[in-house]
């Protein structure tokens, strides 16, 4: 489960998004003064790992937006692109390991930046926005291989 928040105008919004058993990613939107008063949206496809499940949230420029390890093990994004709407994106750049975590900075000046391993425990980063395709720079391996 992830969730991220973030300020519409004058509303304070939150958005939760989880992945289903059956692999499709399904986020919940609300307010922090009415809590949630929709049903869950759902990606119309199973794309997403429903092993070893990994998922954040973070918002940049206004913008929720989560990443998830596909099925296929490569980085996802969702991203809201209106109400209860998120845009899917799915990257072949490099395979994520399984039970790594992405740690999101929502603080870059450029972007979110992603981090993960690939399924060789090399460290990747990636700065990505809410559309476009992130560009993974390698890091050293961890001493010991860690």
């Amino acid at each position: 489960i992830a969730s991220a928040s973030w300020l519409d105008a004058s509303t304070l919004r939150m958005a939760v998004a989880s992945v289903a058993s059956n692999g499709k990613v399904c986020i919940w939107e609300g307010t922090f003064t009415s809590g949630f008063t929709t049903s869950a949206t759902c990606t119309g496809t199973s794309f997403a790992s429903t092993t070893n499940v990994d998922i954040v949230g973070a918002v940049y420029a206004s913008t929720p937006t989560f990443f998830v390890r596909s099925s296929g093990s490569y980085l996802a994004r969702l991203a809201r692109s209106g109400a209860n709407t998120y845009t899917t994106s799915t990257f072949s750049t490099g395979q994520v390991i399984r039970s790594s975590l992405f740690v999101v900075n929502s603080l870059a000046s450029a972007g979110l930046e992603v981090g993960c391993f690939n399924t060789s425990n090399v460290p990747y980063v990636a700065r990505v926005g809410t559309t476009g395709n992130p560009t993974w720079v390698s890091l050293p391996v961890l001493p010991g291989g860690a």
